[in-house]
């Protein structure tokens, strides 16, 4: 039995509102095509395995790195730290273009392919360069699973947390 249109969007609605309830490390999801940089302030990122190391991140098809990263087929995940609360906030409020202004940025050259250049952020608690293997369609958004062919991060990071419409951090005890 089919549900209706007002029903369906009453629970797309339901749903939406309870994932302000899932707290989820905030990541600036980065890519370079044609000389040019994309990123968008993400939180749908998820490993998947570590042998081999692998994640997807969920991608709204109308977002502006969309096309870039499945047509270069390279990303770099960057795990903010708590620091990078206004980098998060500058990636949301401006254009794309305008995006890479704030923040220590470089280009990473990944190692097991050198012709590829990823935008990333030098100080983040985690910059993770992924090669896409695969983009599943679902709804509003592709995931793209991907193998993860580098890895920096920066020991004892706090992280920036996303939850119910606010960040925040959570620092382990020693």
């Amino acid at each position: 039995m089919s549900q209706s249109a007002t029903a369906l969007s009453q629970l797309a609605s339901d749903f939406r509102g309870s994932l302000r309830g899932l707290a989820s490390t905030v990541s600036l999801l980065t890519t370079e095509k044609g000389g040019e940089r994309f990123g968008m302030v993400a939180t749908a990122v998820m490993p998947v395995t570590l042998q081999p190391p692998a994640l997807v991140v969920g991608v709204n098809c109308s977002a502006s790195i969309h096309d870039a990263i499945a047509e270069c087929g390279w990303f770099a995940v960057n795990l903010l730290a708590k620091q990078h609360e206004v980098v998060s906030r500058h990636f949301t409020a401006n254009s794309r273009s305008e995006r890479f202004a704030v923040g220590n940025w470089a280009d990473l050259v990944v190692a097991s392919s050198p012709e590829i250049r990823m935008p990333v952020l030098t100080d983040a608690a985690a910059m993770i360069c992924c090669r896409v293997r695969e983009i599943i369609p679902y709804g509003t958004h592709d995931l793209f699973l991907s193998t993860v062919e580098q890895v920096t991060s920066t020991p004892n990071s706090e992280p920036l947390l996303y939850c119910n419409g606010s960040f925040g951090s959570f620092n382990s005890p020693p």
